[in-house]
């Protein structure tokens, strides 16, 4: 596809990229009307095509037929092409992680899916054990004779993540039932 804006160049005062138009297509314009104002472009393609042109107007060869957009309609077509460049990537990433499951490269999920509340309570305490790694504010750095003291906030925050875990699988559980799940 080949497409060019047919607009004003900064060369002269009524200047445009007509050079630049029929270089790139062929054909010739021609202009009908009088005065400036009720003046009409016409493009003719080589093939035989006529198409009227304004200022800004896009021309477009796609398969060899001549099309005119306006600048909306161009943008349109362009996010649109590249809405199917996407979801051609996506369709493509899809098929290759499937074939690679089906030769054995890419080894399928083992382990059933985790419901919410495990979700949330496993992606907290790995927070918390971040934490403490990092010498943060959350590390207990105090050593016994027998070992690692865990500060008493850290047991606290424990157990209201062992407490919000259990409301939260209640919820699913309720959500669940609700919804005419299990």
């Amino acid at each position: 596809m080949k497409a060019i804006q047919f607009k004003k160049t900064d060369c002269q005062l009524w200047g445009n990229n007509l050079e630049a138009i029929t270089k790139e297509f062929g054909g010739v314009f021609e202009f009908k009307g009088s005065r400036l104002g009720d003046r009409t472009t016409i493009f003719k393609a080589p093939n035989g095509q006529e198409k009227s042109v304004r200022l800004d107007d896009w021309i477009l060869e796609i398969d060899g037929v001549i099309v005119v957009l306006n600048n909306e309609e161009y943008q349109l077509l362009q996010s649109e092409q590249k809405l199917k460049e996407i979801k051609d990537r996506i369709d493509g990433e899809v098929k290759q992680h499937q074939h690679r499951a089906r030769v054995g490269i890419v080894k399928p999920q083992d382990e059933p899916p985790k419901d919410l509340g495990q979700m949330i309570s496993d992606s907290i305490k790995s927070s918390i054990k971040n934490n403490q790694q990092r010498t943060g504010l959350l590390a207990g750095n105090k050593f016994a004779e027998v070992g690692y003291i865990t500060p008493p906030y850290i047991i606290e925050i424990e157990n209201q993540i062992k407490a919000l875990s259990t409301m939260v699988s209640a919820l699913d559980c309720r959500l669940n039932v609700l919804s005419g799940g299990k």
